[in-house]
């Protein structure tokens, strides 16, 4: 059976760059170069003859750049792209614009620097390919009767050029399939480290022991849960497509909202320059997380690159570290790591919740949340750019309650304000 690969479009005006690019690719089976483009201008035009599945994308390009580009591009004929960046800003420009998400352009001091550049990008390729962009959505998500209507050729409003999407922008089956494998697989692992964490524990396995590792019967919240406790801190977790998601639900909190700490997978020397970008679209204070800070209200602070981020506790109250550390879940920050020191130090009076990304970051560590008595939310699938992280943690029973993007913020909200009157009331 022939395997339909990933047809990848490079945008790059460096020949050498380009060309170490194109060779690196095409060497992984699953991907195949449908061309390139030296520049923003050439790209427009290629993108309407070659219909690739996935861009490569370089920002720093004459006549016009990468970020003016995706501005062009996006609005009007949306495709998945992946950054290629050496700039922190210009990188988190590009996922304002609507790019899928970027990898930091190497200084290749050794062979090791370069592969390990190449592998990262392989893989982030083969995320977009699955990524919600704009109307388009991901094959692996769909079910028959969807993919029916997709075959179907529909028409560019920009262009008036009609497009056969059976052949626009596809993937193939089987690859969707050993995906979907992938993550059955980390769901069945992750439910047995629940059934490991519930017969240590049966008090809180009372709240889902009709789970049964069937998501039609994990309990569900449809209003906003009454708080048990005062809230002390929300925990936030998301990789791809996380960066805009993430300002989404915080820009609408209030100055005084109790204190809120994110893992958004990102790497060292990127974290600094979001937090700053969040801090200048907030009422909270943003910061990027340093070793020791106090969990207060009104403070909003991002895990930096490379280091975990825990809460622990003294007679003051609640404070962070963040250290450096191996991968957990396959990620250093880990949304793992946070999660689970919330269950374990803050208990009931937090929140958890998981937003778009791949893999299962953070599903473990949010059935622990819940377990601890914590109310734990879910990005649902209509709205993540990648469902995989909400879409595991839904399915082992630890996300409470699934709910839009667009309308974690007032929830988080209520949830406060019910908290706060309980407070009050004892």
């Amino acid at each position: 059976m022939a395997v339909h690969k990933i047809r990848v479009l490079v945008v790059d005006d460096s020949i050498l760059f380009r060309t170490v690019l194109i060779k690196s690719l095409e060497q992984d089976p699953y991907i195949e170069i449908a061309g390139y483009a030296v520049d923003s201008y050439d790209a427009f035009e290629k993108i309407e003859s070659l219909r690739p599945d996935v861009i490569t994308l370089d920002v720093e390009m004459p006549k016009m750049n990468g970020i003016e580009f995706l501005k062009k591009l996006m609005p009007v004929n949306p495709y998945p792209v992946v950054v290629v960046s050496a700039m922190p800003i210009n990188a988190l420009d590009a996922l304002e614009a609507g790019a899928v998400d970027f990898v930091k352009k190497p200084v290749v001091k050794t062979p090791g620097d370069l592969q390990e550049f190449i592998r990262e990008l392989i893989s982030k390729i083969k995320i977009a390919s699955i990524a919600r962009i704009g109307n388009r959505r991901p094959k692996i998500q769909q079910a028959p009767a969807e993919q029916e209507k997709h075959r179907e050729s529909t028409q560019s409003p920009s262009t008036g050029i009609a497009r056969d999407t059976k052949k626009d922008r596809t993937v193939s089956q089987e690859r969707h399939e050993r995906l979907i494998r992938k993550l059955e697989q980390v769901i069945d692992n992750t439910q047995r480290t629940r059934r490991t964490i519930e017969s240590r524990d049966p008090g809180p396995r009372r709240d889902i022991e009709k789970q049964s590792g069937k998501q039609s019967h994990v309990p569900r919240v449809s209003g906003t849960r009454q708080a048990k406790s005062k809230l002390t801190l929300v925990a936030i977790g998301a990789s791809t497509g996380g960066t805009e998601a993430i300002l989404k639900v915080v820009q609408g909190l209030p100055a005084d909202f109790p204190c809120v700490l994110v893992v958004q997978h990102m790497p060292a020397g990127f974290t600094k320059m979001y937090a700053e970008r969040l801090n200048r679209h907030c009422k909270m204070s943003v910061k990027e997380c340093e070793d020791g800070d106090r969990i207060e209200p009104g403070r909003i602070i991002i895990a930096a690159g490379d280091f975990h981020m825990r809460v622990e506790a003294d007679k003051r109250g609640f404070y962070v570290r963040s250290q450096k550390g191996d991968k957990v879940s396959g990620h250093c920050p880990s949304v793992d790591v946070l999660f689970n020191s919330v269950a374990d130090v803050v208990g009931d009076s937090a929140v958890g919740v998981i937003l778009t990304g791949m893999g299962a970051d953070g599903a473990k560590g949010l059935l622990k949340m819940r377990m601890a008595g914590c109310y734990t939310i879910g990005q649902d699938r209509e709205s993540c750019v990648v469902y995989g992280m909400p879409m595991v943690s839904f399915n082992i029973g630890a996300v409470e309650k699934q709910l839009p993007l667009d309308h974690i913020c007032s929830e988080l909200v209520k949830y406060y304000h019910t908290s706060s009157n309980k407070d009050e009331k004892q």
